[in-house]
């Protein structure tokens, strides 16, 4: 009970409670509303997010069916190139590109436990 319910039973006049309790019935009818408002934008914006989301889904998915139709028409030669170099290919009899064959007799070796820079083939003593 607060103070004004207090001071209408005091003075008799019942009036003066039932206005009390509308009061309050009122104002907590403006806090649910206030609360619905809030929800009710919240769903809106998560509704219209979820309709972005749907639309960038369905132009990737139109994007990827383009792409797979144009590999799955490609006629051309199906070898992967990487920056243009000579690759090695299956053909390759020598097991291994010809600019690996000589890698033992120019490469070296970093030895970073003494910071110093050995030869291959160099057994660590």
């Amino acid at each position: 009970m607060n103070f004004a319910e207090f001071v209408a039973l005091l003075s008799g006049n019942t009036d003066l409670l039932e206005k009390t309790k509308l009061d309050n019935k009122i104002m907590q009818l403006e806090k649910e509303q206030a609360i619905f408002k809030k929800d009710r934008i919240r769903a809106e914006r998560k509704i219209a997010a979820n309709r972005e989301d749907m639309t960038k889904a369905e132009s990737a998915a139109a994007r990827m069916t383009q792409d797979w139709e144009y590999i799955t028409s490609y006629t051309g030669d199906r070898t992967t190139r990487l920056l243009n170099l000579a690759q090695a290919t299956a053909e390759d009899r020598t097991g291994a590109a010809p600019h690996f064959q000589d890698l033992p007799q120019r490469g070296n070796r970093y030895d970073r436990h003494v910071c110093r820079i050995e030869p291959v083939g160099v057994q660590r003593v």
